[in-house]
């Protein structure tokens, strides 16, 4: 009556039923019938997917949550058991996709080509009947769909930048990994000396050319990269990364370049010179921390009886110092092994003939892993205990002093001195090694420099006989030629002040003498210097031909005289010699009788007092590996005018100290002229 719509609801209506509305004298609306049919049912609701074919991934069914990789297809099939007219798969993000409906009306499907997964949503189905029914099917789909990255590839070894010789062999270890798989593998690489060229690429792994069916895949890949092949030179760089590609194809590179820094085997020999000294010291300092830890642990047995809290402060402070020891040992980054490790593989990555060496390095590396294995922890585990037992005094009555149990302390003392004796050991081996790898370092210094004093001989030759006017020639490189000649008369020098300085150490016996006598005898058989000095005059002489001939008969020469110090230095590893900390050389036990004395074939003729190195004897008396010096210092030193004694002897300060100059001055005077010593002797 007042003209305002009324709404009425009926709720669960669950069968057909008829209505009509009356109001006031209005009786007369006729009955409308409202039929209530049940919503279509939906099932055997089956979704496909068919991944993309690079994957390699086989068809497989889908779960109403699921996860599928981006460009999939997905095909659904289901049947209704009412006859349908429109069926249409909506998703939350608005799109609607028809399906396709049989004869029937009662099996619907949708295509793999209609559907293609490109990102996450939520699917529901939309049914309308043939009757005009328009409901929604109970069942949601919630797809997730990932992207396809590309692969991951890294270098496991090495992991930082190297420095390599040009003949290196690199040990490479690659990870590549691919959610699908990984197709190819490779080494790219770009030289400093020769950007013009690019990248280059080497192959490292080729998978099947059909993807396999597995999903997600390893590949590591180890690999011996040969440089010699690309005649590096050195001071010249090498960036390389690791490449690698799935079947899509994507391509993914390691994140950083790993760079390769060429050096010459000189060089090379002088960083390893340089940290074999440092790490020297860092055992000294070892050494000596751990010496001082061995007292502190005497001082306990000398008086046991100390109040508690002392205990405990003595105990922490011990532990820690104890547990700072282990880690310069061990840290992953500087520690001892860490060292040693590098210095290893940098032997063995760059070719050196240091076998010897090698052989050292190995075995110091063993003597400190047991170290670290046994010892050390042994220490820290009593110590532990001995913590443990002071503590339990605190549950007894009150004391001022306790006393600890002995067998503990002699326990920690016991290894205490087998982890000092260990590196005695480790400290005796290494300087040794040290004070030979400096003679071996200058000596490849020598042999470099010689090898490119005859490059430039090689290339003032070829200039000469290609140009017509030889005296234009010789005018145009004259500054270059005198420089030459310079350049190897200072290497004659140089040479004799390293022999100096290997006599002078076999004179000290501060390393094994036969070992450099051997050295010194071949360097005076091969006449190395002399022929440095001719070639030198040819060189100032314009005879580039001669002097070229002569400089590489010197490197040969040179190679020889470094290959002997390294043979002698390996014979005498296997014949026992070892140095002990004091510097004296340690021959393996006689077995001789008690009262005699222990003969050897080198020493054959030796009479008991004498020496068989060559240091200055008695008037008149030398050793035979004397004798060999002897001669040598005549060719390098008694014959040598007095200015070139003066310029070898200048920058002997640089590496002995000032109040020995003298006297080595004095020791090779008498060895270049003994007669001359016994008339000075005899006046004195």
């Amino acid at each position: 009556t007042d003209g305002k719509l009324r709404e009425i609801v009926r709720p669960r209506v669950q069968e057909s039923l008829e209505y009509r509305v009356t109001g006031g004298d209005h009786h007369t609306m006729p009955w409308q019938k409202l039929a209530v049919a049940p919503p279509p049912r939906v099932f055997d609701l089956k979704i496909a997917v068919h991944s993309p074919g690079y994957s390699g991934i086989p068809s497989r069914p889908l779960e109403t949550n699921g996860r599928v990789l981006a460009g999939s297809s997905l095909e659904l099939s289901a049947r209704c058991d009412q006859a349908l007219a429109i069926v249409l798969l909506k998703s939350a993000s608005g799109m609607a996709m028809a399906a396709s409906i049989d004869p029937s009306g009662k099996q619907f499907h949708i295509s793999p080509e209609n559907w293609i997964a490109e990102s996450s949503d939520s699917y529901a189905l939309e049914l309308t009947t043939a009757s005009g029914l328009t409901t929604q099917a109970s069942a949601r789909l919630n797809l997730e769909v990932v992207a396809d990255q590309p692969p991951e590839v890294r270098f496991l070894e090495p992991t930082e930048s190297l420095a390599v010789t040009p003949v290196a062999v690199v040990p490479l270890i690659i990870l590549a990994s691919d959610n699908l798989a990984v197709r190819d593998v490779d080494l790219v690489y770009r030289r400093s000396d020769n950007s013009q060229e690019g990248d280059k690429l080497i192959e490292l792994f080729r998978g099947p050319q059909e993807p396999p069916a597995a999903a997600g895949s390893h590949q590591q890949i180890e690999y011996l990269w040969q440089l010699e092949s690309l005649a590096l030179v050195p001071g010249s760089v090498v960036e390389v990364q690791a490449r690698a590609s799935d079947y899509q194809p994507m391509v993914g590179q390691s994140r950083h370049p790993l760079r390769l820094l060429v050096v010459s085997t000189a060089d090379l020999l002088r960083d390893i010179s340089e940290t074999d000294l440092q790490l020297l010291l860092a055992l000294q300092r070892l050494l000596q921390q751990q010496q001082e830890l061995r007292d502190q642990v005497s001082a306990w047995e000398q008086q046991p009886d100390r109040p508690l809290q002392q205990w405990n402060r003595e105990f922490r402070n011990l532990s820690s110092q104890q547990s700072q020891i282990s880690t310069a040992l061990t840290d992953p980054q500087r520690g001892v092994l860490r060292i040693l490790q590098d210095l290893i593989d940098a032997h063995q990555r760059n070719r050196l003939e240091r076998h010897e060496a090698l052989e050292q390095l190995l075995h110091l590396h063993r003597l400190i892993s047991d170290l670290v294995e046994k010892p050390l922890p042994a220490i820290e585990q009593s110590l532990r205990e001995l913590m443990r037992d002071a503590q339990s005094v605190t549950s007894e009555p009150r004391q001022n002093n306790i006393s600890l149990d002995h067998g503990l302390m002699a326990a920690v003392a016991k290894q205490q001195d087998v982890a000092i004796e260990t590196f005695l050991q480790a400290i005796a081996r290494l300087s040794l090694e040290d004070e030979l790898a400096r003679f071996e370092s200058t000596l490849a210094a020598i042999e470099e420099k010689q090898q490119h004093l005859a490059e430039q001989s090689r290339l003032q030759t070829m200039a000469a006989l290609s140009t017509s006017n030889q005296e234009a020639a010789k005018s145009d490189a004259a500054s270059l030629n005198d420089s030459l000649a310079a350049d190897q008369r200072g290497l004659a020098r140089r040479f004799a002040k390293l022999v100096l300085q290997m006599s002078q150490a076999v004179a000290g016996q501060s390393v094994n003498s036969d070992n450099l006598s051997d050295t010194i005898r071949l360097a005076r058989d091969l006449g190395i210097q002399p022929t440095m000095r001719t070639a030198a005059d040819h060189l100032g002489l314009r005879q580039f031909n001669k002097a070229a001939n002569l400089q590489q008969n010197l490197i040969q020469q040179l190679r020889r005289l470094r290959q002997q110090l390294v043979q002698g230095r390996t014979r005498n590893n296997q014949q026992g010699i070892v140095d002990t900390p004091g510097g004296q050389s340690k021959q393996p036990t006689s077995t001789s009788k008690p009262g005699q004395h222990p003969e050897s074939t080198e020493n054959a003729g030796v009479k008991p007092g004498e020496s068989s190195s060559p240091s200055l004897q008695a008037p008149g008396v030398f050793s035979a590996a004397g004798d060999a010096t002897q001669q040598l210092v005549n060719d390098l030193w008694g014959n040598l005018p007095d200015r070139q004694r003066e310029q070898i002897l200048q920058p002997m300060g640089q590496d002995f100290l000032p109040k020995y100059a003298a006297e080595i001055e004095a020791y090779f005077r008498a060895l270049a002229d003994p007669a001359q010593t016994i008339k000075e002797q005899a006046k004195e």
